[in-house]
Formats: C-alpha cells, sequence, structure tokens
C-alpha cells in the first residue's frame, strides 16, 4: 500500500454536484440483412485490454461495470488526408447480437482512421492525425470507464453487399482506477446509521455526488476486520489526485473531512485507507 500522510478536520457543508451519466448499452433497431445504399455494415467483436495487478498484496482490480454487448460502442471516423471528423460521427451501433456489434457506414472515396470506444457522455475528444484522445475534468462516476481502440485505417470504404468483419478489435483501458477503503473503529452501531453521506475530491476534480455508505462493498480483511470500499475512476493524466479529500457526513449533519497525500506511481490501481475513529468524531459534540 501506498505510504500516506492524512488529519482530520471540521469542515462546513458542501453541495453536491450533478450526477455523471454514462451512455448503458441498449439493443437498436435491428440492421438492415442488406446494406443501404452507400452505406457498409461493418461487424466488430470487441474486448477489453485490462490490466490487473495481481502482485503480493494487491487485490485485483474490480471490474468497471464494462460489459461487451451490454454497452454501447461508438464509432469514430476521421478522414486521414485533412484530419476532419466525418458528418455524423460518431455513431453507435445499429445492432447488438451477443457479443458483436455492427455499424453502418457511409461509403468514402478518400482514406479513413476509424476508432471504436466505450465512453461515458461528459467526456471530450479529439484527434492528433494517429490516435484518439479524450478529455474530463472531474472524478468518473462508479462505471464510467473510458476504453478505446487503437486506429483502424482503411484506403477507402467502399460498397459490399457481404459487409466488412473487423473481428476482435481490442479497446484499452483509458482511465486510472482509484480504491476508497474505510475501516470504523469504535462504533457502537453499524456505520451506515451514523453515517448519511460520503463524498470525495483532489487537486482539481470532484466526485460528482454525495453517495450513501450503503453503496460500498463490505468485505473482511486478513486481520477479519471488516472494512468498507468504493472505486472510481478517472482519466489519465487529465487529473490531478496528488491530495484526496473525503467527506463523511454524520447523522447530525455534520460534515467532517480526510485529506490524504496520493504519490504517484505506475499502478493500475491506487488504493487509499482512512481510519474513522467514533470516538474522535463523537468528541466534537462534547
Amino acid at each position: 500500500m501506498k505510504s500516506f500522510a492524512k488529519y482530520i478536520v471540521a469542515v462546513t457543508a458542501i453541495p453536491a454536484a450533478a450526477l455523471l451519466s454514462f451512455s448503458c448499452g441498449k439493443f437498436q433497431e435491428p440492421a438492415a440483412e442488406t446494406p443501404e445504399e452507400g452505406t457498409v455494415l461493418f461487424t466488430v467483436t470487441p474486448s477489453l485490454d485490462m490490466e490487473v495487478d495481481v502482485s503480493e498484496g494487491r487485490i485485483p482490480v474490480k471490474s468497471d461495470g464494462t460489459v461487451i454487448g451490454q454497452r454501447d460502442i461508438w464509432c469514430f471516423i476521421y478522414d486521414a488526408d485533412g484530419d476532419y471528423l466525418l458528418d455524423g460521427f460518431p455513431v453507435r451501433q445499429n445492432e447488438i447480437i451477443g457479443s458483436t456489434y455492427t455499424f453502418a457506414i457511409p461509403t468514402h472515396s478518400s482514406p479513413v482512421n476509424m476508432f471504436f470506444a466505450v465512453m461515458p457522455d461528459n467526456v471530450s475528444y479529439s484527434y492528433d492525425g494517429y490516435s484518439l484522445n479524450f478529455s474530463g475534468g472531474d472524478i468518473l462516476g462508479e462505471n464510467n470507464g473510458l476504453w478505446c481502440s487503437d486506429s483502424q485505417y482503411f484506403s477507402s470504404i467502399e460498397s459490399s453487399e457481404d459487409g466488412i468483419s473487423l473481428g476482435n478489435i481490442i479497446l484499452e483501458q483509458r482511465h486510472d482506477t482509484f480504491e476508497i477503503i474505510l475501516d470504523f473503529t469504535n462504533f457502537p452501531m453499524s456505520p451506515d446509521e451514523f453515517i448519511s453521506g460520503v463524498s470525495f475530491a483532489a487537486d482539481d476534480a470532484h466526485y460528482p455526488s454525495s453517495i450513501n455508505l450503503l453503496s460500498f462493498e463490505a468485505f473482511t480483511d486478513e486481520d477479519y476486520t471488516v472494512k468498507y470500499r468504493y472505486s472510481f475512476n478517472v482519466l489519465y493524466p487529465e487529473v490531478s489526485l496528488y491530495n484526496m479529500r473525503l467527506y463523511l457526513t454524520t447523522a447530525r449533519d455534520d460534515i467532517f473531512k480526510y485529506e490524504q497525500i496520493v504519490y504517484p506511481g505506475n499502478d493500475d490501481l491506487y488504493r487509499m485507507e482512512f481510519e474513522v475513529d467514533y470516538n474522535r468524531i463523537n468528541g466534537y459534540y462534547d
């Protein structure tokens, strides 16, 4: 576990930010068996490139809820000569059958670079002539990871009654995963009876809302201590999380801030543990 410094102070109430949304996978109207005039049917069977660290003392990264076949995949097509996004793009799939996605792509006489991505609704994107880049200022809510393929180059897109199968397209992870662990001590009641809300922020980013402690996953560590954890994602390198702040709202509407230094590292999973002592919090009421 990374080393850190932390302390606790009382602070004033913080307004909750708007909830982030993400594009849930929905089955679209089935694509036609034969393409419409001027379009070509592309079929894609994507997979996620998940880099999971299972070294000693580490817990494998949990799934962020991205399930192939149940989430929308967006197709981006840029003209490779003019470096501009084709009209109407990005577009979602026309059809999902199992883990196979079908896209109706218009013909194009000049070279193109094609990308596929699973992404939240609130991110921005840009193209540098070779790759597709994303940015977003806030912490991404749970199940809001971002995945994108490398460029798929075509000298042109020409009509084909049989369509074009791209086979297995690898969607690479474009986010870092952070895990908050809460260790409640000396609580005379269940922590969720006393802690009414949890939110967190960093140097230049905020979590989109205050969440209930029941949103955390209870688990038992190697010392048989019950702790609570919650995972969220951020786009790298857009968001700095050097100074992580955790806010706990109590049943009496007091808000307490815990602060921890997050040291830079190369791990895909950043884990931060906060010890929440009921006696220390309760001392503010004496």
